[in-house]
């Protein structure tokens, strides 16, 4: 039962932060980004990992299958031999994104790059709109 409390716990507290860091990056506040950083990764520094794995890294991974999906329905909704261009480029595409995804699992089983960085990925996120923007799940 303690486990499950602690999962539970660290779970709101990345909900939480990212959160805060989603509204501050938004607003395009950097003096509230650092602040909040500095605060909740004093307080817990296995954040920059979680947000790295569970926001960055998954919302990455969903626009990836995501486009696959569409691709994957272009390719079996058409008739190749009246639009074969663009069949060869959708599975162009479908290759690059199926290579761009392996990437970014082999990157999971690394160690998480600098905060900085991990930040510069999550403001790229917030400026696309959101790419893959879910909330983090425990």
């Amino acid at each position: 039962m303690e486990r499950y409390w602690q999962i539970l716990h660290r779970a709101s507290i990345l909900a939480d932060f990212e959160r805060r860091l989603r509204d501050a990056l938004e607003d395009d506040d950097d003096l509230i980004v650092e602040a909040l950083a500095n605060r909740y990764l004093a307080r817990h520094p296995w954040l920059a990992e979680d947000i790295y794995r569970k926001v960055v890294l998954r919302g990455r991974r969903r626009a990836l299958e995501a486009r696959m999906r569409t691709l994957d329905r272009l390719l079996a909704g058409h008739n190749p031999k009246t639009v074969r261009y663009l069949s060869e480029g959708w599975r162009h595409q479908r290759e690059e994104a199926v290579a761009e995804l392996r990437d970014l699992e082999a990157a999971a089983a690394l160690d998480p790059p600098p905060w900085e960085q991990i930040l510069g990925r999550l403001k790229a996120q917030v400026r696309e709109g959101g790419e893959g923007g879910e909330r983090a799940d425990a």
